[in-house]
Order: structure tokens, then sequence, then C-alpha cells
């Protein structure tokens, strides 16, 4: 999710496509990291959620994206238009993770702006 991958995302996309981005919610996983209700044995298993497993050298999930950073970091790519969305709907995949009854993925739809 770096900045360069997501200028390499404009670079590829046709003007007025569409990247569907689908990162966990730092803000969110934080949140419940830190509260209590929350039990202790699941605490490791959110920080993968937003860290990742990172099995392999190519994982890009290595930071904690929020919102409005990531938003920033798509416009400075040549994005524009970029929503937030509760999911992609197109088929089951971590765009629809849920922990604790709450959707935990910061999904963000961002259109290429035209040259």
């Amino acid at each position: 999710m770096a900045p360069a991958a997501l200028r390499a995302a404009a670079r590829v996309l046709k003007p007025d496509g569409t990247l569907r981005l689908s990162v966990p919610d730092f803000r969110l996983l934080s949140n419940m990291m830190d509260d209590l209700a929350v039990p202790t044995r699941e605490k490791a298993s959110l920080m993968t959620a937003v860290f990742g497993a990172h099995g392999t050298r190519e994982r890009l999930d290595r930071v904690g994206p929020i919102a409005n950073a990531l938003g920033a970091f798509l416009k400075q790519a040549g994005f524009r238009a970029a929503e937030r969305v509760p999911s992609f709907g197109l088929f089951d995949d971590l765009s629809n993770a849920r922990r604790f009854g709450l959707g935990i993925s910061l999904n963000i739809e961002a259109t290429k702006e035209r040259p």
C-alpha cells in the first residue's frame, strides 16, 4: 500500500477506471486492541489483522492505514473521487471481514483522474 504501489496502479489503470482497495482499518482495530471488553486471547489475532502474517517479502500490509492518510496517498498518485464503501460486493473476500460484529476493512473505491 506504499505510495509507489498506488502510483503504479494509477499508471496502468485507464482514465476514469476504478481502483478497489481493501486494507485493515487501523483505527478500528487499534481501538479493539485497547478495548478491555475484547478478550486478551483475541489481541494477537487483531494485531495480525492489522499488520499481516508477513509470510513473504511481497506482503505490502506492513503499515496501519487510516482513511484520511490513504485518501491523501491516492490523490498524490493521480486518483480522484476516493470513497469509502462498506464492501465491494463482488465476492466473499476480506473486504467483508468482521470481528465482534464490526467490519474491520477500510474499503476504498478511487477513480483515476483524466489526463
